[in-house]
């Protein structure tokens, strides 16, 4: 009951209501009605009766809006996250590469000499074509960074350096991967 639509469309029922029965008082007495006085009667039907066709419409997407409110909700967790961020990026990364190409040119979630697990490693052959893909970035820089925060490049720099050495240490692996 406190949806403001909802009142809205009370109110204007209640006002409808009323000139309904102000009009069936009217038609009782025995005057014959003013010629005026209906024509107005009928202008102020015909905008409650606009003004309800509109409030349904709007009913009709917020209700749409609030649908997909629950959707975006789950995907801004997933983003706010990190272990799930992290799941999604590694779905899309396989979605693309799957898209892109052959299936004999890339595998998912490989486990070096290393012991460490690459998203994914395209390339095949010789160990200088392979080349290891990490999903992850670092996004919290990033998102200072497109903030405008002053100090934000510099901390953008060097979180992606930090993470280019991560990423180095971790899949770059003389006569396995690519140096690349």
């Amino acid at each position: 009951m406190n949806d403001p639509i909802t009142i809205v469309a009370l109110i204007l029922a209640a006002i409808a209501a009323v000139a309904a029965l102000f009009a069936a008082a009217r038609s009782g007495r025995s005057a014959p009605p003013d010629p005026t006085s209906t024509l107005q009667a009928q202008r102020v039907e015909d905008q409650l009766q606009s003004v309800v066709e509109r409030l349904a419409r709007i009913d009709a997407a917020q209700q749409g809006i609030d649908r997909l409110r629950e959707p975006m909700d789950e995907l801004l967790s997933v983003f706010q996250n990190k272990q799930a961020r992290g799941q999604y990026g590694e779905a899309r990364l396989e979605e693309i590469v799957r898209d892109a190409l052959p299936t004999d040119l890339y595998s998912f979630q490989e486990t070096l000499s290393n012991g460490k697990i690459a998203d994914c490693i395209v390339g095949r052959g010789a160990a200088s074509n392979r080349v290891c893909v990490d999903s992850k970035f670092p996004l919290e820089a990033y998102q200072k960074l497109v903030a405008g925060d002053p100090t934000a490049a510099v901390q953008f720099r060097t979180a992606l350096k930090a993470h280019i050495d991560a990423i180095g240490s971790k899949y770059v692996i003389p006569g396995e991967t690519s140096r690349l």
